[in-house]
């Protein structure tokens, strides 16, 4: 092994710490199954790194695998390579402000376009849509408020206070004009996925 530190200025992407670089998120017993987009690094797995002098990512010049130090002098592979599997989950959602089992949604009149298989997860062959009658934008992006000029003061755990809950002028303005058909919506939010 031959180390060298990172350049400033190199580009890399790094697994994500939030989500084993699994995409998915499954904090809460009663979930089963269900997992949920994890929001750091938005299903991807990974989030995109820029080195900055203050880094102390290095590179094995020999293999070309990007580490980073952890305790006790070990280096870890901290380079994104492709989805971790999570055993046992069956099913993916977005964010809700409801902590459920998959059955429960379906129950509530969500689908297969808001509760996706986890292996079309998987794929890429199809994204869940959010839950937009249990969520907002700002679930999502925490600066999405901010971003729109909305002055409805948020509070992202109290979001059904805000005067445009439910009035689906958020989500309008969410996925854009045009996007009204479900295909439209999961292009939008597959292509939000790949930034």
């Amino acid at each position: 092994m031959e180390l060298k530190k990172l350049d400033e200025g190199t580009k890399f992407n790094m697994e994500c710490p939030e989500c084993k670089h699994t995409g998915i998120r499954t904090e809460f017993e009663v979930l089963g199954s269900l997992a949920y987009i994890c929001k750091k690094c938005n299903g991807r797995g990974y989030i995109s790194v820029t080195v900055t002098e203050k880094d102390e990512y290095l590179v094995d010049l020999i293999t070309g695998t990007i580490l980073q130090e952890t305790d006790d002098f070990v280096f870890d592979s901290i380079e994104f390579k492709e989805l971790a599997v999570r055993p046992g989950v069956t099913h993916v959602v977005y964010a809700s402000n409801n902590i459920a089992d998959a059955e429960f949604f379906i129950k509530k009149g969500y689908n297969s376009d808001h509760v996706v298989p986890y292996e079309d997860f998987l794929s890429g062959e199809k994204w869940p849509l959010p839950l937009e009658m249990d969520t907002c934008p700002a679930r999502l992006e925490s600066e999405y408020c901010k971003q729109h000029n909305f002055d409805n003061k948020c509070e992202l755990g109290d979001f059904t206070m805000c005067k445009r809950f439910n009035t689906g002028e958020c989500w309008g303005k969410y996925y854009g004009i045009g996007a009204l058909t479900l295909k439209s919506k999961q292009d939008k939010l597959k292509s939000m996925k790949r930034q």
